[in-house]
């Protein structure tokens, strides 16, 4: 036992070195810094600079002395941080953005003059397209112009060089555009995003899809029928329903899309394709030959199915059905109520871990959150006498299900935009 104190003291102490000095010196930047001239920086402090080590993560963009001075390279992005910081102080991290050469300006400028037309897939139609929104709460909404916003997607803009991304304001037969330079970096609590210059803007003309009546009216037909609801049953494998991928490979039913020749997109505005998130929604755009008319709402939940058992609580019933055909060796459950019908179901590896993790987790206490899985979802209670995982009538049901769920999934593109 003694000896399992004086290594615990031993491993506070290494890293107590690094944290008294940095005690002593903080930098006080708060917010980016752009140096768009030849004038050297100097980083504003507090403390004595001399106990730490300040470093560039880019020197052939900027470097930095010894006592703080940022000295300009050329056009680009560096971090400026303290080496070897074991503080999460916001203050120990500074983006700095150069703009000296005109190097990325003229990036700018080649890449909008690149951008001559905005071919579009869809009618002209879809420009001006309102329809019905209903949110989680049963709100009811218009959705105007859809087209105005779906062309702004990412898949209507052309290839760009790094760090460059266009902007489109658009009105029914043109569009204001530039371009302009950004850069996301890794920080402590997750990822920022700088931008930088922006080029001038032009009027960039939209060419849209001529289409055709008959293909319109089918298409317009068939979104009639179309269900805005669908129930993504994930008790065959958990862990690999929730990945949007194996989601795509496992649509290996006849497609009722496909049966109808209807091509889709799916556009997402709710929820996303993490194991964190109970359900995804948003639009799914419809059309026939390579043109798109019209365009609907959809919303897919990750559903499990329990039965139901009367000395048993829901949670326990989700609780079995994890230990019985999800788990595995070494490893728990934990479920809670989330909301309504929408649970969660965190897994770990049962505490098993090493003596000398216990030890680091003391001190940065990491290990145990990276190894826990988590899963949201939705419940369905079906009869106590059927089986989830096995019954005949349930698996007649998830393939009924999944004939007309992932056969929106086969051919989908899939953008993470969401609503402010």
């Amino acid at each position: 036992m003694k000896f399992k104190y004086c290594l615990f003291l031993m491993l506070l102490l290494s890293f107590g070195i690094n944290l008294n000095a940095e005690i002593n010196f903080n930098m006080n930047e708060y917010s980016d810094i752009t140096l768009d001239s030849e004038d050297a920086y100097q980083i504003k402090y507090t403390g004595d600079i001399s106990t730490v080590t300040l470093v560039s993560s880019n020197e052939s963009v900027a470097t930095v002395s010894d006592t703080g001075l940022i000295t300009p390279i050329a056009d680009g992005f560096t971090l400026i941080y303290v080496e070897e910081a074991t503080t999460d102080h916001m203050g120990h991290r500074v983006p700095v953005m150069v703009t000296k050469d005109g190097t990325i300006e003229k990036m700018l400028s080649d890449t909008l003059d690149s951008l001559t037309t905005i071919k579009v897939d869809f009618v002209k139609e879809l420009m001006s397209y309102d329809f019905l929104v209903v949110n989680d709460d049963g709100y009811e909404w218009m959705f105007e112009n859809y087209g105005l916003d779906f062309i702004q997607s990412y898949k209507y803009k052309p290839e760009t060089p790094e760090n460059v991304d266009f902007n489109y304001d658009c009105g029914e037969t043109s569009c204001e555009v530039y371009t302009q330079y950004f850069v996301t970096y890794e920080f402590f609590d997750g990822y920022h995003y700088m931008q930088g210059p922006k080029s001038t803007t032009k009027t960039v003309q939209i060419e849209f899809a001529n289409g055709n009546e008959e293909d319109k009216k089918f298409v317009n037909d068939f979104a009639k029928g179309l269900d805005t609801t669908y129930y993504s049953y994930i008790n065959a494998n958990p862990y690999e329903k929730f990945d949007m991928d194996k989601l795509i490979d496992n649509a290996s039913f006849h497609s009722v899309f496909k049966q109808f020749g209807i091509d889709y997109e799916l556009d997402i505005r709710k929820g996303d394709d993490s194991p964190e998130s109970a359900m995804l929604g948003g639009h799914i755009v419809l059309g026939k030959n390579g043109v798109y008319y019209t365009v609907n709402q959809i919303d897919i939940y990750r559903t499990l199915k329990v039965p139901t058992k009367e000395n048993m609580s829901l949670i326990e019933m989700i609780a079995k059905y994890f230990e019985d055909y999800v788990l595995k060796s070494g490893e728990k459950v934990r479920v809670e109520h989330v909301s309504d019908n929408v649970y969660r179901a965190h897994v770990s590896n049962n505490g098993q871990v090493s003596f000398f993790s216990r030890i680091q987790n003391m001190v940065m206490p990491t290990l145990n959150a990276a190894s826990e899985k988590t899963m949201t979802f939705v419940v369905e209670q079906v009869p106590s006498a059927s089986n989830p995982k096995t019954n005949d009538e349930i698996n007649l049901y998830l393939l009924t299900t999944f004939i007309s769920l992932f056969s929106l999934l086969t051919i989908v593109i899939i953008r993470k935009k969401y609503n402010n």
